[in-house]
This record gives structure tokens, sequence and C-alpha cells, in this order.
């Protein structure tokens, strides 16, 4: 795991190559948000910009949308803790599990060997 000065550093890098200004204290705030997690951070950073630039240090930071999703299927589950809401949330999530893991695969063609 990355410390969060060095996943600062890198929204840092990132922000300069796309053009945008980004606040030390918001990149602060998404290294901490991110759970020093860098791929996480980069895509807290993105869904910032998509919310609000320029940005603000005050700014409230997205949690990326698959995160989101696990949360409120977490959510729908606790709130109702039944046999009939246990079936009904299977049918109901198991055709959106395929969503959720392509959107929380990180590579789109998986690894290439290089053979």
């Amino acid at each position: 795991m990355s410390s969060c000065a060095q996943i600062c550093g890198i929204l840092a890098k990132v922000a300069k190559k796309e053009g945008l200004q980004l606040p030390e204290a918001l990149a602060t705030r998404i290294a901490q948000a991110s759970e020093r997690n860098l791929r996480k951070a980069i895509l807290m950073l993105e869904a910032c910009r998509v919310q609000q630039y320029p940005f603000t240090d005050s700014q409230q930071i997205e949690l990326p949308d698959w995160q989101r999703y696990t949360q409120q299927v977490a959510a729908n589950i606790m709130a109702e803790q039944s046999p009939r809401r246990c079936v009904l949330g299977f049918c109901q999530y198991r055709s959106e599990a395929a969503w959720l893991t392509k959107a929380a695969s990180p590579w789109e063609g998986g690894l290439s060997t290089g053979c």
C-alpha cells in the first residue's frame, strides 16, 4: 500500500497531465478516503472531476459507482433480514452482479502474458 503522501503526489501528477488544478487539501482528503488504495484514489479523483470542476478544498468526495452500488445492496439486505428478502435480493442482484464485476475489473481484456 502507498502512503498518503505518495498518493497525493501521484494525484497531483495525474491532475497536471490532465490540465487540472488540484488543491492539496482535496488531494489529501481523497488519499485518506481511498484508504491508501491508489487505484481507488484515481477513480475518486475522476468522480470529483465529473461532479465539479474547478475543484474546491471542501468539495464532497464521490465514491466510485461500484462502491456506492455495493453499499446500496448491503443497506437493502440489512433493512429487511428475512427469507423473503433473501430470495428477492438474490434474484434482483444476480443480474446486476455482472455489471458490478465488470465495473470493478481493472482491465478490459484481462491480463496479457506476452506469450
